[in-house]
């Protein structure tokens, strides 16, 4: 059963089973902020529960600020070019058909724990620079660009961990 009027009344009630429908043009507002939300996207939030991931349904992370992410796949981001990798936990795809000169600056404390899968996915001799931040294991110029081997499936995982990249498994990549 839809319920309509065109102008409601402060003290109108909408009763249990009734519905409100707004003309095109009309808003919702909720203690004067006027709600911008799609339906779909506010229904992306029911029967969420916080801390866990569910297909097709907002992530919303718990009081700790941590999501159980098992079974959510990773995000992907490719590096077809030459340029700054974006901190984000994840797996960054180099695509370049030449080698790519990436760069990587040191982990803010808000990162703390932040994991990076960088995959070569052409064959060519690749390299990622922390030269500007404190060098991979915070080991400084001795260790600041990784070299990619030349080829495809090459790779390196580092995590940041007190504002450096500590590397936790390499496959055919050295340091410099």
């Amino acid at each position: 059963m839809s319920w309509y009027k065109k102008q409601i009344k402060s003290d109108t009630a909408i009763k249990s089973g009734q519905s409100v429908d707004f003309e095109s043009g009309s808003s919702l507002k909720l203690a004067g902020t006027a709600v911008t939300a799609t339906a779909s996207e506010i229904n992306k939030l029911a029967g969420v529960t916080a801390g866990t991931v569910s297909a097709s349904k907002a992530l919303v992370v718990d009081g700790n600020k941590r999501l159980d992410v098992l079974g959510a796949k990773k995000i992907v981001a490719a590096a077809a070019g030459d340029g700054a990798i974006a901190i984000a936990d994840g797996i960054v795809k180099i695509t370049k058909a030449t080698a790519a000169a990436l760069t990587l600056a040191d982990p803010a404390a808000g990162d703390e724990g932040t994991g990076i899968l960088i995959i070569a996915a052409t064959a060519q001799a690749h390299t990622v620079s922390n030269a500007a931040g404190s060098g991979f294991n915070g080991g400084g110029a001795a260790s600041d660009v990784a070299t990619f081997g030349g080829a495809i499936g090459d790779n390196m995982w580092i995590v940041a961990i007190g504002g450096k990249w500590f590397v936790a498994h390499l496959r055919n990549v050295i340091f410099g």
